[in-house]
């Protein structure tokens, strides 16, 4: 518990808001997997990734209706950082959206997105969603690939669930290409034991 209390303080001081929300759902979510049954690892994943897809929707309509979580940063309550994000979210969206067929299936190549947004800009902004990345470069097949691989690794025990939700999150801070993230869920896989069906199979 005390190591909990001073984890959320440290990312408190970060003001990094999409993981202090993630700490302070943890708790909860531990607890409704462990004694309610309809919380499975695959139902929290599927949940979680459905509502991390429309985060930019979710967080409009959370400061419309909660406009203080704001200025937990900003002082002015303009919260300049998303107004950036969303944005160059735009433009990825639009850049997929009028690509050709072929490019809209499988894409316009890896780090397509990010060239485009410096290229627009003369400086490496980095797109900042990486599911709209993902999408652009690598195309519906690529993406819908990656989703069933991450999927796959996500859910075979708790522990490779949890990591796989704080990696759900980063998604927003340009992670998915980061091998230090991905390398630490590959990790997990392989070296925490059986999954929870097999561990069902066994009892």
């Amino acid at each position: 518990m005390a190591i909990y209390v001073v984890v959320l303080y440290l990312v408190y001081l970060t003001k990094t808001r999409l993981i202090l929300l993630f700490l302070l759902v943890y708790p909860l979510l531990r607890v409704l997997m462990n004694y309610k049954k309809w919380f499975t690892i695959k139902r929290v994943f599927v949940i979680f990734l459905m509502t991390t897809l429309f985060i930019y929707f979710l967080y409009t309509r959370v400061t419309e209706w909660f406009p203080s979580l704001v200025t937990l940063r900003y002082e002015n309550s303009q919260d300049s950082s998303f107004n950036l994000r969303f944005y160059l979210y735009s433009l990825i969206e639009d850049n997929f959206i009028n690509g050709n067929w072929i490019e809209r299936m499988l894409g316009k190549g890896n780090e397509f997105s990010r060239n485009f947004i410096r290229a627009k800009f003369d400086h490496d902004l980095m797109p900042h969603n990486d599911y709209i990345r993902i999408l652009n470069d690598w195309g519906v097949v690529g993406f819908l690939l990656f989703i069933y691989f991450f999927y796959k690794i996500g859910t075979k025990n708790k522990n490779t669930l949890f990591v796989s939700l704080v990696f759900m999150l980063l998604f927003y801070s340009n992670m998915i290409f980061n091998l230090f993230m991905i390398s630490i869920l590959i990790i997990q896989y392989f070296n925490n034991g059986d999954s929870d069906e097999d561990q069902l199979k066994k009892t």
